[in-house]
């Protein structure tokens, strides 16, 4: 396989592990501390930028 190939998976599971951990870790923050859903969105959005920003960088190394 390609470096290139290699790189983007590589980028695509880690985004979604970082996705994962955080809406889970929300998701027992809500659960143990009956807080609103709004507590835990504030811990999902850096899950989502970290996603993006992989793919981001995904595609730069594709790009190369």
């Amino acid at each position: 396989m390609d470096l290139e190939v290699i790189s983007y998976v590589l980028a695509l599971v880690l985004g979604t592990v970082c996705y994962i951990l955080v809406k889970r870790t929300a998701d027992e923050y809500d659960r143990w501390y009956e807080q609103p859903r709004f507590h835990a969105l504030a811990t999902k959005v850096p899950a989502a930028a970290v996603s993006i920003l992989a793919l981001i960088a995904a595609f730069v190394l594709l790009s190369r």
